[in-house]
């Protein structure tokens, strides 16, 4: 799996260093927010039943749109 950006433990605060920083990136997400852990280990769930079972040689690509932004 490769996942996107997610929060911190806290899950509050900037991501970078400063606000205008982390606005910009957050643009650049197709859905315009972090992924939540949760979201995450959907995708960890989903490769380790047996519904994965049979991908192999591949990224499942977690990232909110990231990649259709051309980031």
């Amino acid at each position: 799996m490769v996942p996107g950006s997610r929060r911190g433990p806290g899950g509050e605060g900037i991501l970078y260093e400063t606000q205008a920083e982390t606005d910009t990136q957050l643009a650049n997400i197709a859905l315009g927010r972090l992924a939540r852990k949760e979201e995450l280990a959907v995708a960890c769930g989903f490769l380790l039943s047996d519904f994965g079972g049979y991908l192999t040689g591949t990224e499942l690509l977690v990232d909110g749109g990231r990649r259709l932004t051309g980031h």
